[in-house]
């Protein structure tokens, strides 16, 4: 700003030829009253001085001339000139001191502006600081231009890079889901085989369940249509006798289930009772030749039931009284504590070895009762010795069992190892 008023200038004169015009004149007065000098002297001298005075006159013109010129074309006058210089110092000072541009002052730069010239050097001093800052901020600037390019190069190779393993990517997923799809229509078409499949062996498997059923029921009727005959033969020729122990001699009971089929090995039968006869895993039979008459039968061996169906059931063979002589289908099964699909009765007397006694009893169709009546079906005799010191006497000579044992009642008398035994228990 300064600058500009420098340039511009003033208009009004300069008073220095005035001032030298006054300065002649007093000293040549001085000279005449120093020197004494005569009127004559001092009119030629005057005439001279004023010869001299014009010519100063004349060059004082010529001079205020061009400095009015000079004033014009640059624009300034003394006054705007020294205000603009002092206007100048106090912003170069104040305003833009070199702290602010870079924090230290150049090495030889001007420490005070006391003229024109010192005054530019601070400038240039400045200016030169003020190209350095640039100079280094342009280098930065370049650099993370560099680092600019350098980052959008790597950031099209990443996206590339990107792109490619996208493009990987998808052709895998599709590839993928072909394969996916190929599987699911494999998977499909295996599915309705198998279930064509299953639907036909369901078919046959229904069909040959009704066959079996219908020739269980025919095997059934006429065993218990046997049965009913055998046991009416028997009471008319041999009637029924005071029931001891299993093992002492009762009359066998009547078959209870059969034979269906032996595996190659004969270690394995099916037979046919199943879940809904109310058959257990663990369920032990005895395995008698099939006889006229229960009497008659010939003991070949025993089965213990390892898996159970809704109608027949597969057991394992447990005991033969001849290896040579064989189970062979057909053969009967009875066990003394089993009636196909008949609710048993039970009356427990004695204290017993196995503490769950009625627990075990309870998963099969039965109830217990607390007293021996003409429906009791079993009574069972405890293993634990009586007490003598608490009264109690041999469970044998109990006046239940000795009423069990009446011809007019039907309970069979059995000892506790014996029912455990075909319960599987034991």
């Amino acid at each position: 700003m300064a600058t500009r008023r420098i340039a511009r200038g003033g208009q009004r004169g300069s008073p220095v030829p005035i001032i030298i015009l006054s300065v002649l004149l007093v000293g040549l007065l001085a000279s005449t009253v120093v020197l004494g000098l005569t009127v004559g002297d001092v009119e030629k001298k005057l005439g001279q001085t004023q010869d001299d005075l014009q010519k100063e006159r004349k060059k004082a013109a010529e001079q205020l001339d061009k400095f009015g010129k000079y004033e014009a074309r640059v624009g300034l006058t003394q006054e705007t000139v020294e205000e603009a210089f002092v206007t100048l110092k106090k912003d170069l000072e104040e305003k833009t001191p070199v702290s602010q541009v870079v924090g230290v002052e150049p090495e030889g730069a001007p420490k005070a502006f006391l003229t024109v010239r010192l005054l530019l050097e601070g400038y240039a001093s400045r200016c030169l600081v003020l190209e350095k800052a640039l100079a280094e901020l342009q280098r930065q600037l370049d650099t993370a231009k560099d680092g600019r390019v350098t980052a959008e190069t790597d950031r099209d190779a990443t996206a590339k890079a990107k792109d490619d393993q996208l493009k990987i990517e998808t052709k895998a997923v599709a590839d993928a889901r072909k394969s996916e799809a190929d599987a699911k229509e494999t998977l499909s078409k295996t599915k309705d085989g198998l279930t064509a499949e299953v639907e036909a062996l369901k078919g046959d498997k229904a069909k040959s369940s009704t066959e079996l059923t219908a020739a269980q029921k025919d095997v059934r009727v006429r065993d218990e249509k046997i049965a009913k005959l055998q046991e009416r033969i028997k009471e008319l020729e041999n009637p029924k006798k005071p029931g001891g122990s299993l093992s002492g001699g009762q009359v066998p009971e009547p078959a209870d289930a059969k034979v269906l089929t032996v595996e190659p090995d004969g270690k394995n039968v099916m037979v046919d009772v199943g879940r809904k006869d109310w058959v257990e895993v663990g369920m032990i039979f005895t395995v008698f030749e099939k006889g006229g008459e229960a009497e008659g039968r010939r003991e070949k061996g025993k089965v213990q039931i390892r898996q159970v169906y809704d109608e027949i059931s597969r057991a394992k063979v447990i005991k033969l009284q001849d290896e040579l002589d064989p189970i062979l289908p057909g053969m009967v099964l009875v066990n003394p504590a089993f009636k196909r699909g008949t609710k048993l009765e039970f009356r427990l007397i004695g204290r017993f070895l196995e503490p769950r006694i009625e627990q075990i009893l309870l998963r099969y169709p039965c109830t217990i009762v607390d007293k021996v009546t003409r429906t009791t079906d079993y009574v069972i005799l405890g293993d634990a010795k009586p007490d003598e010191t608490k009264g109690e006497t041999a469970w044998d000579d109990n006046e239940e069992v000795r009423e069990a044992r009446n011809p007019d009642y039907r309970a069979t008398i059995m000892r506790e190892r014996d029912l455990l035994n075909y319960l599987g228990e034991r």
